[in-house]
């Protein structure tokens, strides 16, 4: 089982980083599940994805804080 991040789309690609290694790959969005967007962590078990809510979540709260301390210096 293998982490991801959509890092951004380019076309008919998502670009995903590798929490593994931190490397970059191009994916086509059709092999990835219809409701994916920027900033979800990705599951890759097998040859499928799937989103996981959970870790996506975590890393969206984990921005966000960093965003509001930046905003109260």
């Amino acid at each position: 089982m293998f982490l991801f991040v959509i890092d951004r789309f380019e076309g008919a690609y998502a670009v995903l980083e590798s929490q593994a290694d931190f490397s970059m790959s191009r994916v086509l969005r059709q092999e990835l599940p219809d409701s994916v967007r920027e900033g979800d962590c990705l599951v890759k078990a097998g040859e499928f994805f799937t989103i996981d809510p959970a870790e996506t979540q975590k890393r969206r709260d984990y921005n966000k804080s960093l965003i509001d301390k930046l905003k109260n210096k």
